[in-house]
């Protein structure tokens, strides 16, 4: 009777062996495989997306004569050579929109004239506020901006050579997304160099400009594995199989 029951003792206990070792190997595969596994995914997500354009179509009244088509109004590129002896006036067209948005603001367009010696002064401003779209038209009768300019470099005592006409629009929106408003300011400048020298007006700077703009947000998403987050199923099975190697060890001694 005696030996029958250290049998099933001896039994039990090495069925209780490796039951805890089967549940370590267990837990241990399975909490490798959770830590294998990132706890979290990302994913961006666009609160808001929209587009602003701004440009300057740049016009002159000239004398018509051949190489222009006989035309009095021609469109002024970088490609086009504009001769200062023809040009009456310039018209400067510039214009600022928002696509998938409706912007509200204000918005000021300055003329400066610019020194060879670096100083400028403001010769026109205009300004006002807007909704929708900005479209601002700015004449220069140029036999008046050359007078203007040849005056004031006499009194410096100077022969004027060379100026440039600098545009500069500013615009101050402010832009609906979503159930927010946000600030949003746009800059554009455009350089006319008017060469008495060389007789031509020339153009610097890009006229049309295309700014996109977004913003996004990372967005974190918990991951699973088993019924449980990783995070759980880590702590689990760490658990479970410290467990199951103590138990083991215990039973052995």
């Amino acid at each position: 009777m005696w030996k029958l029951t250290k049998i099933n003792k001896f039994t039990a206990l090495s069925v209780a062996l490796v039951v805890f070792v089967l549940v370590t190997l267990t837990c241990g595969i399975l909490g490798v495989l959770a830590y294998m596994k990132e706890p979290y995914t990302t994913r961006q997500v666009t609160l808001y997306s929209y587009t602003k354009s701004t440009e300057y179509r740049v016009y002159a009244s000239v004398k018509p004569i051949d190489i222009y088509g006989r035309s009095e109004v021609v469109e002024v590129t970088s490609d086009l050579p504009l001769y200062l002896s023809l040009v009456k006036a310039l018209n400067i067209t510039y214009t600022y929109s928002v696509s998938g948005v409706k912007p509200h603001g204000n918005f000021k367009v300055t003329t400066s004239l610019r020194h060879p010696d670096g100083w400028s002064i403001k010769y026109l401003e205009y300004s006002s506020e807007f909704v929708n779209r900005v479209s601002e038209n700015v004449s220069l009768d140029i036999p008046s901006v050359l007078d203007y300019m040849g005056n004031l470099s006499r009194e410096i005592g100077q022969k004027l050579s060379y100026f440039e006409v600098v545009l500069d629009a500013v615009v101050n929106a402010k832009i609906s997304v979503g159930s927010t408003e946000r600030d949003d300011v746009t800059q554009h400048s455009l350089v006319l160099r008017v060469d008495l020298v060389k007789n031509r007006v020339e153009l610097s700077g890009n006229q049309s400009l295309t700014t996109p703009v977004e913003e996004k947000r990372t967005i974190y998403e918990e991951q699973s594995i088993f019924g449980l987050s990783v995070q759980s199923a880590r702590l689990v099975f760490t658990l479970a199989s410290s467990t199951g190697i103590v138990g083991a060890l215990a039973l052995g001694y």
